[in-house]
């Protein structure tokens, strides 16, 4: 192999690294996945900020005391504890999105919208 001085790498390897190995900056793999665009748009917030902190500390509360029962009616409590917890987390409802009720805004949002809708832009 000959060098032609440059880095100690022969030309002809320089040239492979940079055409083969070397990804590109503007390269993103995931820029054409429809999953993705999902993603976004799905988990819309439909909850204010005062009901989305009011179902954080009080599912984070009855979590606590339904694992310090042990019983069934306590793990029961637990995950109902856990599912307020992701309601003020993700600020996403389920029970509004189906009954077309728009916490963030106070209002009732007719006709009702689906998570493939989007947010709300009225």
């Amino acid at each position: 192999m000959a060098d032609d001085g440059v880095g100690g790498v022969p030309q002809e390897r320089r040239e492979r690294i940079s055409t083969t190995y070397i990804m590109p900056l503007t390269y993103q793999p995931f820029a054409a996945t429809p999953a993705l665009d999902q993603v976004e748009t799905a988990p819309f917030i439909n909850v204010s900020d005062g009901e989305r902190l009011i179902s954080a500390v009080s599912g984070a509360l009855l979590g606590v005391i339904g694992l310090a029962r042990g019983t069934v009616a306590g793990t029961l409590l637990a995950v109902l504890g856990g599912a307020l917890v992701y309601r003020g987390m993700s600020g996403y409802c389920h029970a509004y999105d189906t009954l077309g009720i728009d916490g963030k805004k106070g209002s009732v949002a007719l006709p009702s919208r689906t998570p493939e809708d989007g947010p709300s832009t009225a």
